[in-house]
């Protein structure tokens, strides 16, 4: 016995017309079905793109609450849900470094816990060694984020000039304060890295902002008093006219006031210490004012 409405070589002509427009409309229901899924899955790709250009354009514009909104929201998809975490946990960090709650510190860590590197490009993926980085950095291991900003650091010619001084700067701010924490040696050593690799950036950007900041840092790191001195009056004179100037100056001007005068002046016989701190003090305040 043949089901009602089966098309067969034997059936009559109206009921195999029939037939051919049962199976044609059921083939347009399906392609009408098909076209309004692939629709949704579009749709709902496009919004999660669109959340986290959100989240990425209000990180760099330093909105974080708004950046920690988008990129939980894209978040969601797991096509983009990597990434996004990525830039949930850096949004995180800075919030804490913007007067955030210190909790802020572990919802970082537990957003970079759930992102697989081998599913990043590689462009993302630098991003992910700074968001660790900077988390670690920001949990109190400054030797730890070192390292990362330092592999980091392999993958520099990916990232924008400010991107890259921004990682020299987290590197070098990382490995100084992991410096304090060693022996002698240790800490020469740390102060010797830090020079090297920003003397070479310098040479790419006489300008750079933590690069003649960490310049001088470092020759006092390593002792060498004389030359910190110097670099600190090139750095002054270097970033003249940037942007980065209103902010590297005044770390200068600590550097030189704070650490570098008395120390100089401490290596005078007792009784010139005083003058001669007077001496640098006045020579100091005629370049600033005279750059």
């Amino acid at each position: 016995m043949r089901s009602r409405g089966h098309c067969s070589k034997g059936a009559g002509e109206g009921l195999n017309q029939l037939c051919m427009f049962q199976r044609l409309r059921a083939l347009r229901t399906v392609r009408i079905l098909l076209g309004l899924l692939l629709v949704a899955v579009g749709t709902a790709e496009g919004q999660a793109q669109s959340a986290l250009a959100r989240a990425k354009e209000a990180y760099n514009a330093a909105q974080y609450d708004v950046a920690i909104a988008a990129a939980a929201e894209a978040r969601q998809d797991p096509r983009v849900a990597d990434v996004a975490a990525v830039v949930l946990a850096r949004a995180y960090v800075e919030r804490r470094r913007a007067g955030g709650v210190v909790e802020d510190i572990a919802a970082a860590r537990e957003a970079l816990r759930g992102v697989v590197p081998a599913r990043l490009q590689p462009r993302d993926r630098v991003d992910w060694m700074v968001a660790v980085g900077q988390t670690l950095y920001a949990a109190g291991m400054p030797g730890a984020a070192a390292e990362v900003f330092d592999s980091a650091w392999a993958s520099a010619p990916m990232l924008t000039a400010d991107e890259r001084a921004q990682l020299l700067d987290w590197w070098a701010s990382a490995l100084a304060e992991s410096a304090e924490q060693q022996e002698t040696a240790g800490r020469v050593d740390a102060f010797v890295r830090i020079g090297l690799r920003v003397e070479a950036a310098l040479g790419d950007d006489p300008a750079s902002g933590p690069a003649n900041y960490w310049l001088a840092a470092a020759l006092r790191g390593v002792g060498d008093l004389d030359r910190a001195w110097a670099a600190a009056i090139a750095g002054w004179i270097r970033v003249a006219g940037d942007p980065v100037a209103a902010i590297v100056r005044p770390q200068l001007d600590r550097l030189v006031v704070d650490a570098l005068i008395p120390e100089r002046a401490q290596r005078r016989p007792a009784a010139d210490r005083a003058d001669a701190e007077t001496a640098l003090r006045s020579e100091w305040s005629t370049i600033t004012s005279g750059w």
